[in-house]
C-alpha cells in the first residue's frame, strides 16, 4: 500500500517533534546541571556570609567583655590605689625613704593605667589603622576578594584622611554589612565598593554596588524591617544620607558622610 501525501507529512513531522524532543531532554539536562552547581554555590555562599557574621558578632561581644572586665576588674583597683598613695603622699605619712619609693611606684602605677586603658580600647571596638576608612575597608575588600567566586573591588585612596573616629567605625560597619548582604542575597558575581573624597564640600560618599537581582525603591520604603532602613537610622545618628541609585544591574547603595 503506497503512502498517501498526508501521511508522508505526518511522518515527517512526528520525526522532528521526535529531534526537538530529544534536543530538548539533552538541552534540559544540559542547563539543570549547570543551575543546579549555580544553586549549590549560592547556598554555599549565603550559609558562609551568614556564619561569618555570626563569628565577627560573636569576637566582638567576648571583646567588649573581656574590656569590660578589665576596665571594673583592674583599672578601677589601680586608680584605688593610685589615690590612696597620693593621698598619703599629701599627708607625708611615709618618711622620706619611704616617699622616694612610693613616689616611684606611683608613676608605675600611671603607666599601668595608661597602658590598661589603652587595652580597653582595643579590645572594646576595632582601632582602624593610620589610613582610617580607606585602610580598613582596603584590607576587608583583600580578605573577601574570591569569597564564594565573588569578586570584591575596592577604589579610594585617592584624597583619603582621617576624621572623626565614631565616624569613620560607623561607616566601616555599614559598608561591611551591605558587602555581607549582597554575598547572602543579590546573587550577585562582582561588589565593587568605592569611596570619593571630597574635602571641598567636606564630604565623603560611599557607593557599594553589585551586579545581582536588584532592589527597588519601593522595596525600601515597604521593608520596615530590612536592613537597609536599620542602616537608615544608623546614618541619621552621623549625620549621613543613605541613597538608592538606580542602576541598569544590580544594587547600588550611597552612603554620604559630612566630613
Amino acid at each position: 500500500m503506497i503512502p498517501t501525501q498526508n501521511q508522508a507529512l505526518v511522518g515527517v513531522m512526528a520525526g522532528i517533534l521526535i529531534i526537538f524532543l530529544i534536543a530538548g531532554i539533552v538541552f534540559y539536562k544540559i542547563m539543570w546541571k549547570q543551575f543546579r552547581t549555580k544553586l549549590q554555590m549560592f547556598s554555599q555562599r549565603m550559609d558562609a556570609a551568614a556564619v561569618q557574621q555570626e563569628i565577627d558578632k560573636a569576637v566582638l561581644k567576648e571583646r567588649n567583655r573581656i574590656s569590660k572586665v578589665i576596665h571594673d576588674e583592674v583599672g578601677n583597683k589601680l586608680i584605688a590605689l593610685l589615690f590612696e598613695l597620693d593621698r598619703n603622699f599629701k599627708q607625708e605619712s611615709f618618711g622620706i625613704a619611704g616617699t622616694q619609693l612610693l613616689w616611684q611606684l606611683s608613676r608605675e602605677l600611671k603607666v599601668s593605667i595608661e597602658d590598661t586603658r589603652t587595652l580597653v580600647r582595643e579590645l572594646s571596638s576595632f582601632e582602624l589603622d593610620s589610613n582610617g576608612v580607606a585602610g580598613e575597608l582596603k584590607k576587608f575588600c583583600e580578605s573577601k576578594d574570591g569569597f564564594y567566586g565573588v569578586t570584591v573591588g575596592f577604589a579610594g585612596f585617592s584624597g583619603a584622611k582621617r576624621f572623626e573616629l565614631e565616624k569613620e567605625k560607623e561607616v566601616v560597619a555599614m559598608v561591611k554589612e551591605l558587602v555581607y548582604n549582597s554575598f547572602k542575597y543579590s546573587g550577585c558575581w562582582h561588589i565593587d565598593i568605592a569611596l570619593t573624597w571630597d574635602w571641598e564640600s567636606k564630604k565623603l560618599i560611599v557607593e557599594v554596588s553589585d551586579d545581582g537581582y536588584g532592589l527597588r525603591t519601593e522595596d525600601m520604603r515597604q521593608a520596615k524591617d530590612s536592613g537597609l532602613v536599620g542602616m537608615q537610622s544608623r546614618c541619621e545618628r552621623i549625620g549621613a544620607q543613605l541613597e538608592l541609585i538606580k542602576v541598569k544591574r544590580g544594587t547600588c547603595v550611597q552612603i554620604i558622610v559630612p566630613l
